[in-house]
C-alpha cells in the first residue's frame, strides 16, 4: 500500500516572501522615526536648508541680473532670501556661527550677497548641536556653497 499523504514540514517559497516583504517595509518605516529626532539628522536637515538657500539665492542673481542677498538671523535660527517673502526656520536646539562680510545688528544678521557673475561675498556657517558640527563654505571668486569635510574644517 502507498502512503498518499505528504509531509508538510516548513514554510513554502511564497509564504518566506511575504514575511521578508513585511520585515523590509517594517524597518524602512522604523529607521526614519527613530532618527529624525537625533542630532545627526536635525544638523543634516539644516545643513541642507541652508545649502538650499544659498544656491537658490546664487541662481537668482544670475537669473535676474540683479544682486541677491540670503540673509541669516543667528538668534532666531531664521534665513532669508532676498526677493521671497518666506522665512525659513532652522531647528530651535542649533547653534550659528557665522562668518560673512557684511554683519547687522550688532552680530544677529548676516547675509551672503551674490552678483549677477556669480560671484559673491564669500564666508561661512557653521552649524552645531551637542558638539557636531557641520560647515558650509560660500567662495567669494565663483559663488558656489558646499559643505566641508572634517578635515577642511579644521584648517
Amino acid at each position: 500500500m502507498v502512503n498518499t499523504q505528504r509531509r508538510t514540514a516548513g514554510f513554502t517559497l511564497l509564504e518566506l516572501l511575504v514575511v521578508l516583504v513585511l520585515m523590509a517595509m517594517m524597518t524602512g518605516l522604523a529607521i526614519p522615526l527613530i532618527s529624525a529626532g537625533t542630532p545627526g539628522a536635525q544638523i543634516k536637515a539644516a545643513t541642507r536648508e541652508l545649502l538650499v538657500g544659498l544656491r537658490q539665492a546664487r541662481e537668482q542673481a544670475i537669473v535676474t541680473r540683479q544682486p541677491a542677498a540670503l540673509t541669516i538671523n543667528v538668534e532666531d535660527r531664521r534665513f532669508q532670501i532676498s526677493g521671497d517673502k518666506r522665512a525659513f526656520q532652522l531647528p530651535g536646539k542649533l547653534q550659528i556661527g557665522l562668518f560673512v562680510a557684511e554683519v547687522e545688528d550688532n552680530g544677529k544678521l548676516g547675509s551672503f550677497v551674490f552678483y549677477p557673475d556669480g560671484s559673491s561675498t564669500g564666508g561661512r556657517v557653521a552649524v552645531s548641536l551637542d558638539g557636531q558640527t557641520n560647515t558650509i563654505n560660500v567662495d567669494w571668486l565663483t559663488g558656489v556653497a558646499r559643505l566641508l569635510d572634517q578635515h577642511e574644517t579644521a584648517r
